[in-house]
């Protein structure tokens, strides 16, 4: 009878121990399946380090038309493109960010001339006629501050705020006179990102910002593009962008670049 006893027992016990490790078991396959989850979700999510800078060759159609008291053509618009043969048709580009915060400084040199014999033009408040030489320099800055709305599994969107801004420096002369000019206006923005992962190291993106002010005029900057990190510190850009600036400030400032872009991004 005690033999009997001690067997039930001993039974029993083995019987507890078994259903007590079959339910830790089971216990643990949510949390390996919840860790296996987290682990997949952060290798699509990769964030980029704090710090980076990206190079970028920008080749693009352009046109730029000045109208102001100290730069026209007969009272109108000045094209620097036909008339003074003054815009480039590519760029060199510097972007810097930090965080959620980017700088963006696009810049376009050319030297250029004209003939003016038949026409009559004011630049800096001085009359020229006849040949003309010219030197252009037009800088494209913009700042922003990116700001998360979703992100889930490498796919997602961000608005952005900032101030964008054109400066354009230009001087004309010949045998008989010289002058220099400036224009500079700057306007806040705003915009929206999407971007979405395709491959574990391939994004892509499209992006716009600008504002539109009316009858004072408006400014658009598009982005749409692929960017390919082959590693966590290093990746490439490519894609297609349109800058629009056509803003009164005392006169029109009118200014436009389209095109493919190139770049080269190393983060920190």
């Amino acid at each position: 009878m005690i033999i009997k006893k001690i067997l039930s027992a001993m039974a029993a016990g083995i019987i507890f121990f078994a259903t007590s490790q079959t339910f830790a078991q089971e216990e643990n396959q949510p949390d390996a399946l919840g860790e296996a989850i987290e682990k997949a979700v952060k290798k699509l999510e990769h964030k980029d380090p704090p710090i980076s800078l990206e190079m970028r060759y920008f080749s693009f159609g352009a046109d730029a038309n000045l109208n102001t008291s100290k730069v026209n053509l007969d009272g109108g618009e000045l094209d620097l493109k036909n008339d003074l043969r003054l815009v480039d048709d590519r760029a060199t580009e510097i972007i810097f960010r930090y965080k959620n915060f980017s700088a963006d400084w696009l810049r376009m040199s050319e030297r250029g001339d004209g003939n003016f014999s038949d026409k009559n033009l004011n630049f800096g408040g001085k009359s020229f006629s006849d040949n003309v030489s010219a030197k252009n320099n037009l800088h494209y800055v913009k700042l922003s501050v990116d700001n998360e709305i979703i992100s889930l599994m490498g796919t997602g969107a961000n608005w952005s705020y900032g101030l964008a801004g054109i400066y354009w420096r230009g001087r004309a002369e010949n045998f008989s006179a010289s002058s220099t000019q400036n224009y500079f206006v700057a306007v806040p923005t705003v915009g929206l990102e999407i971007y979405m992962a395709i491959m574990s190291k391939m994004k892509i993106y499209s992006k716009i910002s600008g504002i539109f002010l009316g009858g004072i005029g408006h400014l658009h900057d598009f982005e749409s593009g692929l960017k390919y990190s082959p590693s966590k510190n290093f990746s490439l850009t490519a894609g297609f962008r349109s800058v629009g600036f056509n803003l009164n400030r005392k006169g029109n400032g009118d200014f436009k670049m389209v095109g493919p872009f190139v770049g080269l991004r190393s983060d920190f």
